[in-house]
């Protein structure tokens, strides 16, 4: 499961709710790269001590020292993914691109499994995936949706 943070930042009368998930986790990225270690270091002693297995050995070992390094890469790759509420609208810039919904039309958030999803008039459209937690999000983004819903009342 990928751990994951998020803050809500308010700039300009905007509040800007920023997700951050990591691609891996710290603790599977470290098992992962530790194993894919212990695997290189295996073919590397049969390089080492075969003459027919020794390039086949070889890559093997340079493969899963790769590995190792892009797990390890993984775990320190952050994805930022912003829900901006303005007055009359909240922008989502997620992964698949930056989408604006109207306010007046959202209905309700709710999350299932790995995923954020709102009723938007008569559709259900994914929001953010690959959550972690997305309830912990939807409590935010009901309060957030809640707060701009009564600023609008009040400025009508």
């Amino acid at each position: 499961m990928a751990q994951f943070g998020y803050r809500i930042v308010r700039r300009d009368g905007n509040a800007i709710l920023a997700v951050d998930t990591r691609a891996v986790s710290k603790v599977r990225g470290v098992l992962l790269a530790s194993f894919f270690g212990v695997l290189g270091l295996c073919f590397l002693l049969i390089a080492i001590t075969s003459r027919n297995d020794a390039l086949l050995g070889g890559v093997i070992f340079l493969v899963s020292e790769f590995c190792a390094i892009g797990t390890l890469y993984a775990t320190r790759r952050v994805v930022v993914r912003n829900i901006v509420f303005t007055p009359d609208a909240m922008v989502v810039q997620g992964d698949d691109g930056r989408h604006s919904f109207d306010l007046v039309h959202i209905a309700r958030f709710f999350s299932t499994g790995q995923t954020l999803m709102m009723a938007y008039g008569s559709e259900t459209v994914p929001v953010m995936r690959r959550l972690p937690s997305p309830a912990r999000i939807e409590a935010q983004v009901r309060r957030l949706l809640e707060e701009y819903r009564r600023h609008a009342a009040r400025a009508a």
